[in-house]
């Protein structure tokens, strides 16, 4: 689970062992179940340290300055603790000399901050939940000033931030997969109107049964993508494979779903195969990909004949790894179907943010 402010530091009680990278912020934002212990860590520090690595900014030697005294800045007080020098203001001094005191950090005065702080640091990190313009007034484009507050300003840093916080969590919840960066950029900036929803997946993981549900709650329109083509076709999915082969299938797959999205406010259930050719169709939905354990979907569908690339376990788990990075490049949101079909259709409207009022 992900935890926010301000229970970042009341939910360590809880937690049975503590990531030893994050153990002195005393402050956890993520906890992953491993075998029944809970282990917290906090994917700000390793947001914060991917951002520095990829923008080769060299904390080392540097003087930086610390605006805040929240969770944030105590992460970042361990990430500095190679600078030359370290400075850290607050509107509550004490809040910043209890840091200062633990790092053997500086104390500033808040009120010093354009007057003599800016010039002094080579580099400036702005933690505080206040827009940045209303406190540094100092206008230096070469100043390294890295904002954490998306929110305000819409922040390069800030935004990386929040990317980076989503990759290295989802590593902690899915330790099996090594996902695409880019995935997460993608979720994040994707601002366009979507009035359709795609729901995707491997075979088994119970996509039509949680779209006639899903679309049933929100009003919308049910459309299962493989009986339209079948509708189309005039034959059976495992009849158009045998007759005419995958690539015809794959061809005729496209062109019902450009046809399907001409119009709104509808749910589609697609078949597994649907992101081998379709990742630019699916992205103008708000595309879900439905993750159920492999197992419990391959004794969903084992011996059901209209699966025409199912063989045997071996074959199944092979083709699901040639497709897992496609599902996640594809999708805006995963949803585990591990749960009852009323609780996965509660999480997609929770995480799609739909009025069903």
């Amino acid at each position: 689970m992900n935890v926010t402010a301000p229970f970042k530091a009341d939910i360590i009680k809880y937690v049975d062992e503590i990531d030893s990278n994050i153990k002195q912020t005393e402050n956890i934002n993520t906890i992953i179940n491993n075998n029944g212990k809970l282990v917290g860590t906090n994917t700000d520090y390793y947001g914060i340290k991917k951002y520095l690595n990829d923008n080769k900014i060299n904390i080392k030697n540097k003087t930086c300055l610390i605006i805040g005294a929240g969770s944030t800045a105590k992460t970042i007080s361990i990430i500095t603790k190679d600078a030359k020098s370290v400075v850290i203001v607050n509107r509550k001094k004490s809040k910043a000399k209890k840091i200062a005191d633990e790092y053997n950090y500086y104390v500033g005065e808040f009120t010093d901050i354009n007057e003599i702080w800016f010039e002094w640091a080579d580099i400036i990190f702005y933690t505080i939940p206040i827009n940045i313009n209303d406190v540094i007034t100092h206008k230096d484009n070469n100043k390294k000033i890295l904002n954490i507050n998306y929110n305000f300003n819409k922040s390069y840093f800030g935004k990386n931030l929040l990317i980076n916080q989503g990759y290295y969590a989802f590593k902690k919840f899915f330790p099996e997969y090594d996902p695409y960066i880019d995935f997460f950029k993608h979720g994040f900036n994707n601002n366009i109107q979507k009035n359709n929803i795609t729901l995707i997946g491997y075979m088994g993981a119970g996509k039509s049964e949680c779209g006639k549900q899903l679309a049933k709650s929100i009003g919308y329109t049910f459309i299962d993508l493989d009986v339209e083509i079948e509708k189309f076709s005039k034959v059976s999915i495992d009849k158009i494979f045998e007759s005419n082969g995958e690539k015809y299938f794959r061809s005729t797959e496209r062109s019902r779903l450009e046809k399907i999205l001409k119009k709104d406010n509808q749910v589609i259930s697609c078949g597994g195969g649907v992101v081998l050719h379709n990742k630019d169709l699916l992205q103008t939905t708000n595309c879900v990909w439905l993750y159920c354990n492999l197992e419990k979907s391959y004794n969903r569908i084992k011996g059901d004949p209209r699966r025409p690339l199912l063989s045997d376990y071996t074959a199944f788990i092979e083709l699901f790894n040639k497709r897992k990075r496609m599902y996640l490049s594809s999708s805006d949101i995963i949803i585990n179907s591990d749960n009852s079909i009323l609780k996965i259709v509660d999480k997609i409207i929770d995480e799609i943010n739909i009025n069903t009022n």
